[in-house]
């Protein structure tokens, strides 16, 4: 995304400057690229953090805050952005290239990996001494309870197993 909003302002300076319709084509092209690199990565991903990140008590809220600042920032895009084009041009591609440079600087140094981690596992990663806390009854239950497992046939002669307790 970051190398899409820079050819964008890049191509759109040079538009500004000489009216080279090639590069206005390519202005929209770029615009294009950003577009999809942001539909696959700002779109989904965000919240699916912020629903990982969350204990369960805590998830709902945590959305509604997410969903919040989500709603407050396309507000003020919806209605800035035309102004900010209008009155500096092109220039205000340099505020998307800060912004992403400073997302990318935050994923990486404040965002932990929770990449293949169980939701115990995340809430461990954020709140060592709650995760402990809460997980404790559950993992000193299962600890008691021994589990059978038994293979049974089906009709279709599909092998099942069946936890007993």
């Amino acid at each position: 995304m970051l190398l899409f909003i820079i050819l964008v302002l890049t191509c759109s300076a040079v538009f500004a400057n000489t009216e080279n319709p090639s590069s206005g084509t390519a202005v929209i092209v770029f615009l294009f690229l950003f577009l999809g690199g942001y539909v696959i990565s700002f779109t989904p991903i965000p919240i699916l953090y912020v629903n990982e990140i969350w204990p369960t008590e805590l998830r709902a809220k945590g959305g509604s805050v997410y969903w919040l600042s989500q709603t407050l920032a396309v507000c003020f895009n919806h209605y800035v952005n035309p102004i900010a084009l209008r009155e500096i041009q092109w220039r205000y591609y340099f505020v998307y290239v800060g912004v992403l440079i400073a997302v990318i600087v935050f994923v990486y140094f404040f965002v932990p990996e929770a990449k293949r981690s169980s939701l115990e596992e995340v809430a461990g990663i954020f709140d060592k001494e709650y995760a402990v806390a809460a997980s404790q009854p559950l993992s000193n239950a299962l600890r008691k309870e021994e589990t059978e497992v038994a293979t049974v046939k089906n009709a279709a002669g599909l092998q099942l197993q069946i936890a007993l307790r």
